[in-house]
């Protein structure tokens, strides 16, 4: 006698979950436990350090580059609560570079109705 297929789960894992789902634990953290460091004004010398050290306790998620971007997303949303998690980390990378914030709303306004 054949076996049984399996039920399907009815939950997705992780790994299935929309990208949206996946980028919205991680850049809350982010958020959050950089607050301070974006905060701070650029110290000659303060994003190097910041760089050697995370970087060599979290990996390159932390390198110099990257702590620019954290501090212009930081700058650009320092309201975490009106982020829309529906939207790509994509979104996030980009929308920061737009200077304007009436424009970056319009974008991020646009974004989420067209997703």
């Amino acid at each position: 006698m054949p076996a049984k297929p399996k039920p399907k789960p009815q939950r997705k894992p992780a790994a299935q979950a929309p990208a949206a789902a996946n980028n919205v634990p991680v850049v809350e953290t982010l958020f959050h436990d950089l607050r301070e460091v974006i905060r701070a004004a650029y110290e000659h010398g303060l994003l190097d350090r910041l760089d050697r050290q995370l970087t060599t306790e979290f990996g390159d998620r932390f390198d110099a580059s990257n702590l620019r971007y954290m501090r212009l997303f930081y700058n650009a949303f320092p309201n975490w609560n009106a982020l829309r998690s529906e939207l790509s980390a994509t979104h996030y990378r980009t929308l920061p570079r737009v200077e304007e914030a009436v424009i970056r709303e319009w974008y991020l306004i646009e974004a989420f109705a067209q997703n």
